[in-house]
């Protein structure tokens, strides 16, 4: 390993090899993704504008959070493309009214790691490097702390493979990468210090540590980074007792060294996650949220058998289990469980396993509140703003494949056999452990509420060949016995990370068509996605599209105000979409119906375009059953009449809407309706092309009619060389509805689904997945009176002014937006406590806008500097390497 091994070609070639099976379970990823075997780009699958999706192979979710998507890939890719452009990616125009983009960290716009998201593929290739990445450290550290080449290896694969990058692919998954490097440079500065090497040969340690702290910070995930580097603290404490006189002083020194360098170079995104606080929303993180909160006893089970419930959000799966995947953090599997525990029984190394094994129960204290554990945690700083219960897991599977491969490492030596005792209690205590977190989730087993019972039945097979492995190895050669739990180790980890895999899905796409339109109609305008339809909140800042929809923690507080004052009361401050978030049904219901009267509200905050399915306006002709339909497949020719009671009050109606199927696609030719009001008839028709399979149809009639009495329609398909199916629901017998097939077919009880509408929306833009309205007198992006504005870009324009004016610029108004009129610095104010307004003069002006947070020029100065410093440090280091002969790593 670095910093042990010799330079002689045998210690080279281990290094390789290494290296080389530490690549595999990333090339494989990759190779599944670049060829297409599974679906597994986060644009297609929460984008929201899904096309010719083909399901997976096992149903259920490939990931827990959809914050891979919202903001690792949607925000991250943002960042991506302005900095490949050229700009700092502190602010991103395409979310709600504008919102701080390096500053919200989650995007982790400044991590090298997520510029990769330019390019296709890119957020796969990303993780793919975090995973190699993280195995590499975790390699080095194993090594450097003394474990032997084969337990070191394999405890490497299996933190490559750990359940944090199994199930969340979000920015939790970025920081996971750093934390065996952070430990590498603990123990590597305490060897040092030690050996009493002088600062040449320590400047590469300090280096690195300062590199990888600085990334971890950069990745994007402060809550991760802040519980395990509490870890870190424990380890460097006991390291620190470990050391005499003036090395104790030499490794404080290193180490201060390494955090005042690590916080130089992270002082941009600190420096902008600072500046955008206080003007933000933070929900639960703030004024001690999560205090109080933590998993249910039921949900200890999964992190040994991790899908005893079923798959990922598998809709079979009862709510308590679904609340439970969504705030799980990852899993540790029965075969580390094992291992650690038959470790703490071995000789040897006992203070650094009694620190683990109480940093594991601190850990299983804080997931499950066990008092008084989780209070006397609680204390701790910032404990009580941070979803401890979730971070955590990250730093205790650590420690449980820490302690794993201790016990592993002192099995391979032949010279001791007495580990086979210490197995079999291992094996008795981890049996029982397992039993009784069953125990604990009987109650959702009872009833039947997980389904398909074929996943209990698998994980418990997964359980007890592990187990048996474990057994066998008890009877085994000493040897032998050390490659049997090595196998069973990482064969059980590489085996559970695969599985969320089986999940994505086979095939799909992103409706370009839609993204085109947007792209070359909005201009500077906003779009607005209604419930069930359009673009996913943040996906704007992907496509370059902007949306008024926004899903971010934390929120701009202003924005929130704004939304919720003017334009949707019942809007989440964190998540503005359209699909009810954290409301009831009533509720819901009632904000449906407020939607279409706010639009000119929307239209003066820039709205041009809402995006929605097909029936948006529409609302039923009458009642119909929600259970039991079926479709009747409409022939060329053909047709349905329906025959329906008039309304209780007259109306107009210009649009019908049915929901149809046209067999995923095939069906061809157009969908004819003619609506009849005793002897006057509107008529239209729909290509079956632009309509989605199972989903509504859209018909826009030639004129709208009015209709006071009973009235019928009838639905024709013409042309095309395949049926379509109109979807049939139950109607009460005295409902008065009948329905006729042609030629002279009576359908009792059963219906369309129709939808009627009156003075509704027209669709400027229509496709099988949704459609475009535009909205009228929308309120320019910037507007100045009677001034000619060219705007060259959001934050470039040109304005000749017959007098002095007021420039209304609708971006959120928040400290750091700086204005200059032809070179002048002017104020910024705020327009209806959300928008931007600067005084123009007379005449011809040029103006620009910047966003440049407070402090953050001295935040990239320190940045240079440091950057400049860990530069000379990797320089010296290696100068003096080369003297000697050796890699820049070794004491």
């Amino acid at each position: 390993m670095i910093g042990r091994f010799s330079d002689d070609g045998r210690s080279w070639r281990a290094i390789w090899i290494a290296l080389a099976v530490l690549s595999i379970v990333p090339a494989v990823v990759l190779f599944v993704s670049l060829v297409g075997l599974l679906q597994t780009d986060a644009a297609v699958l929460r984008g929201g504008i899904q096309v010719g999706m083909r399901g997976p192979l096992v149903a259920g979710e490939a990931t827990i959070d959809p914050n891979f998507g919202a903001t690792s890939n949607a925000l991250g890719t943002r960042a991506a493309l302005d900095v490949v452009a050229g700009r700092l990616p502190l602010w991103n125009h395409y979310e709600g009214f504008g919102a701080p983009l390096l500053g919200e960290m989650q995007s982790a716009a400044l991590f090298p790691f997520t510029w990769l998201m330019a390019f296709r593929h890119g957020q796969t290739i990303e993780q793919a490097l975090l995973q190699l990445l993280g195995g590499i450290g975790a390699w080095v550290f194993f090594r450097r702390f003394g474990i032997g080449g084969r337990a070191a290896l394999a405890g490497a694969i299996v933190f490559e493979v750990n359940g944090v990058f199994a199930w969340l692919r979000n920015a939790i998954f970025n920081p996971v990468a750093f934390l065996p490097w952070l430990f590498y440079s603990v123990e590597t500065a305490a060897e040092l210090a030690a050996d009493g090497a002088p600062w040449k040969r320590r400047a590469f340690n300090i280096s690195l540590g300062a590199a990888m702290s600085a990334l971890a910070v950069y990745a994007g995930f402060p809550e991760e980074v802040y519980l395990y580097s509490l870890l870190v603290a424990v380890w460097t404490t006991y390291r620190f007792f470990g050391l005499r006189g003036g090395a104790r002083v030499t490794f404080l020194a290193d180490l201060c060294a390494i955090a005042i360098l690590g916080l130089g170079l992270s002082a941009p995104a600190l420096a902008s996650f600072a500046a955008y606080l206080p003007e933000s929303v933070l929900g639960g993180h703030a004024e001690g949220g999560f205090v109080g909160t933590f998993l249910p006893p039921t949900a200890a089970l999964l992190h040994i058998l991790p899908y005893v419930f079923g798959s990922i959000f598998n809709q079979s799966s009862s709510a308590e289990v679904s609340d439970i995947w969504g705030n799980i953090g990852g899993y540790v599997g029965l075969a580390p469980l094992l291992l650690s525990a038959a470790a703490l029984f071995v000789p040897g190394r006992r203070v650094p396993k009694i620190l683990l094994a109480g940093w594991i129960v601190v850990c299983i204290a804080v997931t499950f509140g066990i008092q008084p554990i989780y209070d006397a945690f609680m204390m701790a700083p910032l404990a009580g703003i941070t979803a401890c219960y979730r971070y955590i897991t990250i730093s205790m599977i650590f420690s449980f494949i820490f302690l794993a491969v201790m016990f592993i490492d002192a099995i391979d030596k032949p010279a001791d056999r007495s580990h086979r005792g210490w197995m079999a209690l291992a094996i008795l205590l981890t049996t029982g452990l397992t039993g009784w977190a069953a125990l604990l989730a009987s109650p959702v087993f009872e009833g039947g509420s997980v389904r398909p019972l074929g996943y209990v039945w698998a994980s418990t097979a997964i359980g007890v060949l592990v187990l048996l492995a474990i057994c066998f190895a008890l009877f085994a050669r000493t040897r032998r016995s050390a490659t049997i739990l090595t196998g069973a180790f990482v064969a059980e980890a590489i085996a559970l990370f695969a599985i969320p895999y089986l999940s994505y899905p086979r095939r799909g796409d992103i409706d370009q068509p839609l993204i085109s339109f947007l792209v070359g109609h909005v201009g500077f305008s906003r779009v607005l996605a209604t419930e069930a339809a359009g673009i996913a909140p943040n996906y704007g800042s992907y496509f370059g599209v902007s949306t008024i929809n926004y899903n971010d923690l934390p929120a701009p507080a202003r924005a929130a105000d704004y939304i919720r004052t003017n334009l949707d009361r019942f809007a989440d401050p964190l998540i503005f979409i359209p699909s009810g978030f954290g409301i009831t049904a009533d509720e819901q219901a009632e904000r449906r119906k407020a939607l279409r009267p706010a639009f000119p509200a929307y239209a003066r905050a820039g709205v041009k375009y809402v995006v929605a399915q097909a029936d948006f306006g529409l609302a039923p002709a009458f009642a119909t059953e929600p259970n039991a339909p079926s479709h009747y497949d409409l022939a060329n020719d053909a047709w349905l009449d329906i025959a329906i009671p008039g309304p209780e009050q007259p109306e107009d109606i210009a649009v019908l809407g049915m929901i149809v199927s046209t067999h995923r696609g095939v069906a061809t030719g157009a969908l004819a309706a003619t609506l009849c009001a005793q002897a006057d008839c509107a008529r239209g028709r729909v290509d079956l092309a632009e309509v989605g399979d199972n989903q509504p149809a859209r018909i826009e009639l030639d004129r709208s009619l009015h209709v006071a009495s009973d009235y019928r329609i009838r639905l024709e398909k013409i042309g095309g060389e395949r049926a379509v199916g109109v979807w049939m629901f139950p109607v009460a017998a005295s409902s008065g509805v009948t329905t006729r097939a042609s030629p002279a077919a009576s359908m009792p009880g059963a219906a369309p689904r129709i939808s009627i509408g009156g003075n509704v929306d027209r669709f400027v833009y229509q496709d099988k997945t949704v459609g475009v309205i535009e909205l009228p007198d929308v309120r320019d992006y910037m507007s100045a009176g009677s001034c000619k504005l060219h705007i060259a870009s959001r934050d470039d324009l040109t304005a000749d002014c017959p007098e002095p004016t007021r420039l209304v610029r609708l971006e959120l108004f928040m400290q750091g937006w700086e204005a200059s009129v032809d070179g002048e610095t002017k104020q910024i104010d705020a327009v209806e406590d959300a928008f931007q307004g600067v005084d123009l003069p007379a005449g011809v002006s040029h103006v620009r806008f910047v966003y440049w947070p407070k402090y953050f020029g001295a935040a990239l100065a320190a940045a240079a500097a440091s950057l400049a410093l860990v530069l000379v440090g990797f320089l010296v280091a290696a100068r003096a390497a080369a003297s000697r002969g050796q890699n820049p790593g070794r004491p």
